[in-house]
């Protein structure tokens, strides 16, 4: 990070602030764009691996063409957020690739669990895991939320929730959430967050 603060500094002096900042947002975006088509390939193997007649479809092609369009404006948006400093280029800190790779197998495993459950509709098929937590949680909160193994419940749903939000985002998950924070800065121009309370609803 230390390295990336010198550069920038270099390259305002060198190029000026406007041409130093569109070389920064081009860098981000280019590094964003690696990381999206890699989430996006994951994606497009887990549909090839499990219902492969979907790439059949007359529609895929375009759907696939359109979100890349929106893909590319969303990624385009946060580098220059993160090219002009509304929030900083360690944002962009990922795990290993490594560790990315080897949590692979399990999510298309667990894709197949979803799949058969979606198809024969269970919604309240849990493991022993999850049912201990059953008796603290509400009634509707007590079923499958989109057919997920443990119903968000278990140590194992969790290590592979962030990264099946990515892959369904292609990528793009993290850079969603960080557009609000623009508007944040703007409503609150004085604050570093401390003391503030949001309310979100789902």
């Amino acid at each position: 990070m230390e390295f990336y603060n010198q550069w920038k500094k270099i390259g305002r002096s060198v190029l000026g602030a406007d041409r130093s900042e569109k070389l920064t947002q081009k860098a981000v975006y280019g590094f964003e764009l690696a990381r999206s088509l890699t989430f996006l390939s994951q994606n497009l193997l887990l549909v090839l691996l499990n219902d492969s007649s979907r790439m059949q479809q007359p529609e895929f092609a375009k759907n696939l063409k359109m979100i890349f369009k929106d893909l590319s404006v969303l990624l385009d948006q946060d580098a220059e957020n993160i090219a002009k400093g509304i929030y900083p280029l360690s944002v962009l800190k990922t795990e290993s690739w490594q560790k990315n790779f080897k949590r692979y197998p399990q999510i298309f495993f667990d894709a197949i669990s979803v799949r058969n459950r979606r198809t024969s509709k269970k919604a309240h098929d849990f493991n022993q895991e999850a049912e201990q937590y059953m008796r603290d949680v509400p009634d509707y909160f007590r079923r499958n939320f989109h057919f997920q193994t443990g119903g968000y419940l278990t140590e194992q749903s969790a290590k592979l929730y962030e990264h099946q939000v990515e892959i369904l985002f292609s990528g793009a998950a993290d850079a969603m959430r960080r557009l609000v924070l623009p508007a944040m800065k703007d409503h609150f121009p004085n604050s570093q967050g401390e003391g503030l309370h949001f309310l979100e609803i789902a």
